[in-house]
């Protein structure tokens, strides 16, 4: 793909009647410039700048997939919106990205409280590398993290006990093909606590004044 097309291959990923097989390929072929030549390449490095939002968008614009269908081809939603995320978090350490930072931010705490497991703990990996790499763009949501992480533990407790309930999925022949909420993911919950060290080190105004709410204590607590 030669890098003066970039913008154009990007607005068809931005059209809704571009057929999802061919986004996935155009996006496919993105992450593949990318790693091999293109993240050297200047000319490359500016069309990212239209292409970033544009690969947001197309995230927050979509919805979760909740069923692991049998291969690639039938779940071609939940592996485009996987490719777009890992696009993303190869994008994000690019110099020219560093305005986009903040508007990537909001929507990985989306993606952790609201979608699917696999699509959240790529997300939590990614918010913990912007954190420790670029804590200023991103400060403003600390306190957002940390109510989410306190969220994430009170969620996978309820799951956890609904789950090995008498009447629990526990009790029955597992459904394999059901992907499981972010939020209630024990997998997810071994990266949270990450960022949550990084910010309480050295809490913000704002941290400082979250962590002072005697609820949000008991409740981190709990």
């Amino acid at each position: 793909m030669a890098f003066s097309g970039l913008d154009a291959q990007a607005a068809k990923i931005a059209d809704p009647s571009t057929d999802i097989n061919v986004k996935l390929t155009i996006v496919k072929e993105l992450s593949k410039t990318f790693s091999s030549e293109g993240h050297r390449d200047p000319e490359w490095q500016r069309a990212t700048t239209t292409i970033f939002p544009i690969l947001l968008e197309t995230i927050k614009s979509g919805h979760p997939v909740w069923k692991r269908l049998v291969n690639d081809k039938e779940n071609v939603e939940q592996v485009l919106r996987m490719q777009i995320l890992e696009l993303l978090h190869k994008l994000m350490s690019l110099e020219s990205m560093r305005s986009q930072i903040v508007n990537l931010a909001p929507l990985l705490l989306e993606l952790i409280r609201n979608d699917n497991e696999e699509m959240g703990i790529l997300a939590m990996k990614m918010f913990n590398e912007l954190f420790r790499a670029a804590r200023p763009l991103i400060e403003s949501h600390s306190s957002s993290f940390v109510q989410l992480t306190i969220d994430a533990f009170n969620a996978t407790h309820d799951a956890l006990d609904d789950l090995f309930s008498p009447t629990g999925a526990a009790m029955v022949e597992p459904d394999r093909t059901v992907v499981p909420k972010a939020i209630t993911s024990l997998k997810l919950l071994a990266d949270a606590p990450l960022s949550c060290l990084y910010i309480l080190q050295n809490p913000s105004p704002a941290v400082s004044q979250f962590l002072s709410n005697q609820s949000m204590a008991d409740a981190a607590l709990k």
